[in-house]
């Protein structure tokens, strides 16, 4: 066994459901600062990931592994009790956050937030307006409820019916195309809010994460916006992958001037601590049953803890202006994504919006694209550069405090294993090899 791989005994203990790109390629980590990563032997990865859209701040930031070291020794979980920080914390954003979001939240990982969204939202609708309609291509979890949403069912599930409206952006649309294809979808979401009066909510990402960075014009925004009003249909955003300065804005409604009723928050927020929350307004968070004493409320929560790495990941986030930074690199990071493009051919399109990009790849078949994309990961990994792949995306987050050195350094580290892969080719011919040798 290398120094920098999980073991055998690992894998045989570890369930075998575990992201594509571990298990094609099991390198193991010990410590990190930064946007870097490192392994046994003190070799470093540039962390395109940031853990896994997580590590807003990057890894082992100096003065929230202080304040974090200082909050251990405290309190660690007094359920729903107070503590001196909450307060401070729900001050923080009621101020980020719209006028109308006033009342927040807290749970541990982006399902159960949106989860307990659902319930509000369910809680203050009507029953004859108790239908909630998701976007096409949109993720929102792994729970019963957050998978329904987009269509994910196991064996066994029962079907359950969402309208999926269409998202006005798709891989391989031209860009002389999008405008017309972006009314499209306007009237045909118009259609569908006039002919089932049953719709009472919609949620969405403004800009699809896991879908692949697929995104939509502000004036679409506007307009969507409008047909909301119009129907009464209330909105759910998701901001768990795209939020907290990601996109150059502290949350992404922003940048489109999107009007939320209820916000699910970013990953982003707790600085990778497990830790997000749900801010709304309050006649929808405090309706009855979801309002009612418990109904809210969550085993591990707002725990002194999670409170703690949100608190001081927020105070960084606005002390370093994180999100101007985002937006600052994003120009960087395009035109390295740009000359990647031009590069290799097997890179059959790409989005870039603030400093988050996906690159759908195609290379032959379907499974020929995947195990490219697989062998591009292994690659990535060996140059020193760790990124999230899924099936044709390749998706690149790096950590919003990253240098610009770091970032040259990391896409010319990818540059390198785009060159190995095309050379060599898809090395293997199982696209979700489980063997830890490399």
């Amino acid at each position: 066994m290398l120094r920098n791989q999980a073991s055998v005994e690992e894998f045989e203990l570890l369930a075998s459901g575990v992201t594509p790109g571990f298990a094609a390629a099991p390198y193991q980590f010990t410590h990190g600062k930064g946007a870097r990563l490192f392994d046994a032997d003190n070799n470093d990865y540039i962390d395109f990931c940031a853990g896994t859209f997580t590590n807003s701040i990057g890894h082992a930031h100096p003065i929230a592994v202080k304040f974090m070291q200082e909050r251990i020794a405290e309190l660690w979980n007094i359920h729903d009790y107070s503590t001196p920080l909450r307060i401070k914390l729900l001050r923080l954003l009621n101020e980020m956050t719209p006028e109308h979001i006033d009342t927040f939240q807290f749970y541990t990982g982006g399902s159960e937030t949106i989860e307990a969204g659902l319930r509000a939202l369910h809680s203050y609708l009507p029953p004859e307006r108790a239908k909630i309609v998701s976007f096409a291509g949109a993720y929102h979890g792994k729970t019963l409820g957050s998978r329904q949403l987009f269509g994910w069912q196991f064996p066994g599930e029962s079907d359950c019916d969402i309208t999926r409206l269409p998202f006005p952006d798709k891989f391989g649309l031209p860009a002389e195309q999008k405008n017309a294809y972006e009314q499209h979808c306007l009237e045909l979401i118009e259609s569908y809010f006039a002919n089932d009066l049953h719709i009472g909510a919609v949620i969405y990402e403004p800009v699809l994460g896991a879908g692949g960075n697929l995104n939509a014009s502000p004036l679409f925004w506007k307009q969507f916006n409008q047909l909301c009003k119009q129907f009464g249909v209330l909105q759910f955003v998701d901001e768990i992958c795209v939020g907290f300065g990601r996109l150059g804005h502290d949350f992404s409604f922003q940048q489109y001037d999107i009007e939320p009723d209820l916000v699910a928050f970013a990953k982003g927020i707790g600085g990778g601590f497990p830790t997000m929350c749900i801010g709304g307004r309050k006649e929808i968070i405090n309706a009855k049953p979801f309002g009612e004493k418990g109904g809210a409320s969550t085993t591990f929560g707002g725990n002194p803890l999670s409170l703690a790495a949100m608190y001081i990941t927020i105070q960084i986030y606005q002390q370093e202006q994180l999100a101007a930074n985002a937006k600052d690199l994003e120009t960087q990071l395009k035109d390295h994504v740009e000359k990647l493009a031009s590069a290799f051919p097997d890179i059959f399109d790409f989005r870039v919006t603030g400093l988050m990009a996906t690159l759908n790849l195609k290379h032959g078949t379907e499974e020929e694209t995947k195990r490219f994309a697989l062998t591009l990961h292994r690659h990535c990994l060996a140059q020193g550069v760790k990124v999230m792949t899924f099936d044709h995306l390749f998706r690149i987050a790096p950590p919003l405090n990253i240098s610009t050195t770091d970032l040259d350094e990391g896409l010319n580290r990818m540059f390198a294993a785009f060159e190995l892969t095309t050379q060599q080719g898809a090395v293997r011919t199982d696209s979700e090899n489980l063997c830890p040798s490399v």
